[in-house]
This record gives C-alpha cells, sequence and structure tokens, in this order.
C-alpha cells in the first residue's frame, strides 16, 4: 500500500478519537499505518491537533506538522498552505466574527486583516458585519465572511503558487468537514459557501 495521503489520515484520526467502527478499507489503512513509520508520525501529528485545546499549543503543532508534510518527498501529501480560526462574538446584541490565522507556510499564504477593517474592529459600538481577512502581500488574494447570512466568498491569486490544485475547507467542532468548490478564471481561483450556520470553525487551505 502507497502512503496514506492527509485527507485519508486525517479522517482515520477523526474516527480515532470518536471511537467510531472503521470499515474494511480504514482497517486496512490502519494496518498499513502500524507498520510504516512515515504515516504513524504524521497520524500522530494530526491526532495531535485535534486533541489539543490550547491555543498557542495548538499552533506550535500545526506548525510542526506543516514543516513535516513539506519535507516529505516520498508521500503523497497535502501542503497546508493556511489554517483560519473562526469565532463568534457578540456585541451589542449584534453577531460579530473574528477571524485570526494560526498557522501558514510563509512561501504561500499569509493573511491579515485589512487595516479599515482592523482599526474599525476596535470601536466596540460599531462591529463589521462582514469579516474580511486578505493575503498581506496580494489583495486579490481574501476570505470574506457574513455571520448573518452564513456566506462565505474566497478569492486566491495562483500566480504565486507551485500549483494550482487547491483546496478550501472548513471543519468543525463536531469534526464535520465542508469543501468550499473553486472555479478557474485565468490565474484567479473563486468559491462560494452558503447556510453556514455554525460560527466556530477552521477554514483549512492545501495544495
Amino acid at each position: 500500500m502507497k502512503h496514506i495521503d492527509f485527507n485519508n489520515l486525517y479522517n482515520l484520526a477523526t474516527l480515532t478519537i470518536d471511537d467510531a467502527p472503521l470499515d474494511e478499507l480504514q482497517i486496512e489503512q490502519m494496518n498499513h499505518i502500524a507498520d510504516c513509520k512515515d504515516c504513524y508520525d504524521e497520524f500522530c501529528s494530526i491526532m495531535a491537533i485535534l486533541e489539543v485545546t490550547n491555543e498557542s499549543g495548538m499552533i506550535a503543532v500545526r506548525k510542526i506538522l506543516s514543516d513535516k508534510l513539506d519535507s516529505s518527498e516520498d508521500s503523497v501529501v497535502q501542503k497546508i498552505l493556511a489554517v483560519i480560526s473562526v469565532r463568534a462574538k457578540v456585541i451589542k446584541e449584534q453577531i460579530s466574527v473574528i477571524m485570526e490565522q494560526l498557522q501558514s507556510d510563509f512561501s504561500g499564504l499569509c493573511f491579515e486583516a485589512p487595516l479599515a477593517m482592523a482599526a474599525r474592529n476596535v470601536e466596540p459600538d460599531t462591529p463589521p458585519k462582514i469579516s474580511r481577512l486578505e493575503d498581506i502581500e496580494n489583495e486579490k488574494t481574501f476570505i470574506l465572511f457574513d455571520p448573518a447570512l452564513g456566506s462565505m466568498y474566497v478569492q486566491l491569486d495562483i500566480r504565486d503558487l507551485t500549483s494550482d490544485a487547491i483546496s478550501v475547507y472548513l471543519n468543525f467542532p463536531n469534526k464535520k468537514k465542508k469543501e468550499i468548490p473553486l472555479t478557474r478564471d485565468g490565474y484567479i481561483l473563486k468559491g462560494e459557501l452558503n447556510n453556514i450556520m455554525d460560527t466556530d470553525f477552521e477554514i483549512i487551505i492545501t495544495q
């Protein structure tokens, strides 16, 4: 059996934590993990991410995992470009969200709130209805989230990336995942996801 990719390792880790039953293929994959040091190390790293509750610890473990995945030459894995935390807060009976990048591959994407929006965030009486993060070096790469409508819009400029095989998905506390479908228009990838009922999740961007 070839090395197990990141998505399957992640799925096996969530099933293990939830003590959920495994099908025949998943049992075969777990047997492979037991015999393969590379897959075992990556599986343990993902388990650590899912089980860590301290935010600073989470950032450190994510960085270790990202470096491990990037340095693997034999495994077919996905490279984590960005991990963004989305958390809700209520100000003056209005729902506002905080989006903050937890991890980044420094050769890839690094998101921050635009200066105008960041300044507005410090005024508690006027919370922004829509949260926005931009890549610090390219304003054409950004994420918008409207918690009132439950809508998220993603745009990625892929000219400086090594591949256009990009995936964007949301991880929720109940271990559910939702992928944001992307369409290409020249060197721009665009995606939209609606009916997002939760305001506590992570955005994962992989290549």
